[in-house]
């Protein structure tokens, strides 16, 4: 969630989203906010491809082959 809010080219959409993912209930309200600005598509695709550069970056480290 941290690398997507830092991510985001509108300042000021970039500030609003880091801070509310600090403390508690920080979940829900980044699932609001995503909601509210109308960033979930991009919040799903930047999730898709960090986890798959996640999973192939491992895959490498223990020389698994992986398609």
């Amino acid at each position: 969630m941290e690398r997507f809010c830092l991510s985001l080219d509108d300042e000021q959409l970039r500030d609003k989203m880091y801070y509310s993912i600090k403390g508690s209930g920080a979940f829900q309200r980044f699932r609001d906010n995503i909601h509210m600005h109308g960033i979930e598509k991009d919040w799903f695709e930047f999730r898709k491809q960090w986890l798959h550069t996640i999973a192939t970056e491992w895959c490498e480290s223990n020389e698994l082959e992986f398609e």
